[in-house]
């Protein structure tokens, strides 16, 4: 099992770029989640550049109850946002290309900060844009200092059995078609053993899996 974890762990430092749209995905998440639908603002930028727009991909806004999120619009961190229950009906264009703007260089300085005071006071309404979402197979989007490895893993199929969880033992996931032990807590997991369990991050209606290493901390570079 410890070498399913090494090759996840490669797999995910060779993501390159992806990776940290990921782990931007799986922050705004935790973050949109504490706020827990009351009164913030979270802006996501991650400035890809795309050959339609060579200053960086659009950005979106959307409303979560009462949290104002706006983003890139990017596939990948929408696929996340779906996938863990963070609902983005309505999402709107920020047009970054309007006159007034002309001689701006950097959109996330210059821009959106006005764009936002214009949104909050109802003086701002962009186009309905279409989202296209990308869903990423289970893999790493971050390791934390004690080498947990969160996964975009989707927890749906899991969770009848997380119900139950308590009344059951020894049960076995599949990750990527290699089956793992999933345990209650990381307490269980067995000292040098590979395990999985059910994670700190993901939404308050779908919390994501990590793969733990059981009395210890699992590497955090593994070249």
């Amino acid at each position: 099992m410890f070498e399913f974890y090494r090759r996840m762990c490669i797999a995910f430092h060779q993501l390159g770029s992806k990776n940290n749209i990921l782990e931007a995905a799986g922050t705004a998440i935790d973050i949109i989640t504490e706020l827990n639908g009351e009164h913030g603002v979270v802006f996501i930028n991650m400035a890809p550049r795309c050959e339609e727009n060579n200053n960086g991909v659009d950005f979106v806004y959307f409303w979560h109850k009462k949290t104002l999120i706006i983003s890139v619009n990017e596939p990948v961190i929408f696929g996340m946002f779906y996938r863990f229950k963070i609902k983005s009906n309505t999402v709107r264009l920020i047009n970054c290309n309007e006159k007034r703007f002309e001689k701006t260089q950097f959109r996330s300085m210059r821009v959106i900060p006005i764009i936002l005071k214009e949104i909050l006071h109802g003086k701002y309404e962009g186009s309905l844009c279409e989202i296209i979402r990308e869903y990423p197979e289970s893999c790493i989007w971050f390791i934390d200092n004690f080498g947990n490895c969160k996964l975009t893993s989707d927890p749906e199929p899991f969770h009848d059995y997380f119900a139950r969880s308590l009344h059951l033992k020894d049960q076995m996931i599949s990750i990527n078609g290699e089956l793992i032990d999933y345990y209650l807590h990381l307490a269980d997991v067995p000292k040098g053993e590979t395990g999985c369990i059910l994670g700190s991050s993901g939404s308050n209606v779908r919390h994501g899996l990590e793969l733990v290493l059981g009395h210890g901390s699992l590497p955090i570079s593994t070249t």
